[in-house]
């Protein structure tokens, strides 16, 4: 009997200890289970946020990803440059410069440092879209890089460590505010820093060694015996242009130019001289002088300096007193026919000089982001007191403007409520339209000509291309 009971004992004890190693093999796989799924659960979330921001605010906001976003009242406008040092902490973690955003982040552009994917992305905070992206090497976690964008108009770059990787063209967003933004993790920013210059004119090139972005403006540093030169691509027929300038320097020589060339070896100038005591107007090719103003100029103090080109007549205004301004009337007149046509540049010559609020005549209207699809569209000045130096023809529901320079009979149209009319100036009476308008068409015909023509504002040209 006692050998029949020991077998099952033993059975019955190897039957037990069998029964827990399962409930700990168990336990341990159900551990491991949860180990593993939080581990994907942590996995799948930094996918989510490095993926936030290829995603919209919307989406980042339904979604419950939104990233830490600091944004500031500065403004960054037409050109200018926004830096500064970023250290990501993890793989994951993503450092972002955020510019010409509204106040809440919601639209503008972002330039973002990845180093989980070893790339650096330049993309539209409303859309999410990709407008350029470059490798990057080298990029393990914890490793600083200085990341700053450049603006000029639309045109936008990127540069890391000094080094330009990005390059795009875009015309969404013209101004806005700056900002930072982490995502995925954290991100250690330095100081960021801000250089901006005012000024409407676009697609700048400069010459003659440094030019820099400071608090009294686009400041000009000439090398010894060299000019320094700043030329846009915008060309121009009639024009203004206008500056604030410092000279630091009681020998340095500031130059406006208009309807200059890609070199400025032609077109007209405008000397700033306080060795001869003078503002000097000049045609650049041969050196020809038009004409001067005797006047004191003092290092160190601003002074406002304006030249309009209309026609084959060039006008020179010269404000020295910001309380009472003193610039209205020209001080400088002159006729010449040599050059109608050209671009706008300002230059330095034997010493620093500061350039600031540098604009030209524009098309004024509360209309914004306007982008040249066909032809060729430049800024163009307007006579004075509501007379316009440009004809203008629109379509009755006001969804087109062309420039009509000349009286062509296919421009004045029939009488279909959406054929073109011509809106003409009479010398010293009102603009007439055209003549198959009826006398309720004619009123409309009358206001519309008027809004076009504007109270004395700038207006804007159009050619057709080929």
């Amino acid at each position: 009997m006692r050998r029949c009971v020991e077998p099952f004992l033993v059975r019955q004890r190897f039957v037990v200890v069998l029964w827990q190693c399962l409930v700990v093999v168990r336990e341990f796989l159900f551990v491991w289970e949860l180990l593993f799924v939080r581990q994907q659960l942590v996995v799948l979330r930094q996918f989510l946020l490095t993926q936030a921001s290829g995603c919209c605010g919307r989406c980042r906001h339904q979604a419950g990803l939104l990233p830490a976003m600091l944004t500031s009242e500065q403004q960054l406008a037409v050109k200018g440059t926004y830096a500064a040092r970023m250290t990501p902490e993890s793989d994951s973690a993503v450092g972002v410069l955020v510019f010409r955003a509204a106040p809440d982040g919601s639209t503008g552009y972002a330039a973002a440092f990845d180093s989980g994917r070893a790339r650096v992305r330049l993309y539209d905070l409303a859309s999410g879209g990709t407008l350029a992206t470059a490798p990057l090497k080298n990029t393990p976690a914890g490793r600083s890089r200085n990341l700053e964008v450049a603006v000029d108009g639309p045109e936008l770059s990127v540069f890391v460590d000094g080094k330009r990787l990005l390059h795009a063209e875009d015309h969404r967003h013209d101004t806005g505010s700056v900002g930072l933004l982490a995502q995925g993790g954290t991100v250690t920013f330095g100081p960021p820093s801000v250089s901006t210059i005012t000024t409407n004119l676009t697609g700048w090139t400069t010459s003659g060694r440094t030019w820099t972005a400071s608090p009294l403006g686009w400041h000009a540093d000439p090398s010894q015996g060299a000019t320094a030169r700043a030329i846009t691509a915008t060309p121009v027929y009639d024009t203004a242009l206008q500056v604030d300038l410092l000279l630091h320097d009681a020998a340095a020589i500031a130059t406006l130019l208009v309807r200059t060339d890609a070199k400025a070896a032609r077109g007209y100038g405008v000397q700033v001289d306080p060795g001869q005591g003078r503002l000097r107007l000049y045609r650049i090719d041969g050196d020809v002088t038009l004409g001067t103003y005797p006047t004191t100029i003092k290092a160190d103090t601003v002074y406002r300096l304006r030249v309009e080109a209309e026609h084959d007549e060039l006008r020179v205004h010269w404000q020295t007193n910001f309380l009472s301004p003193d610039g209205y009337s020209p001080v400088i007149t002159a006729q010449d026919a040599t050059h109608t046509t050209g671009r706008l540049a300002v230059t330095a010559t034997s010493g620093a000089v500061s350039f600031e609020n540098i604009a030209a005549a524009d098309l004024v209207t509360g209309i914004q982001g306007w982008t040249a699809r066909s032809g060729a569209w430049t800024p163009d000045l307007r006579a004075t007191n509501g007379s316009a130096a440009q004809y203008f023809t629109g379509d009755w529901n006001g969804t087109s403007f062309t420039p009509d320079e000349a009286d062509d009979p296919a421009l004045a149209g029939g009488g279909g409520p959406h054929e073109p009319r011509t809106c003409r100036r009479r010398p010293g009476r009102g603009p007439r339209p055209a003549q198959s308008a009826g006398p309720r068409r004619a009123r409309r015909s009358r206001a519309h000509c008027a809004r076009v023509r504007g109270d004395g504002a700038s207006a804007v040209r159009g050619r057709e291309s080929g």
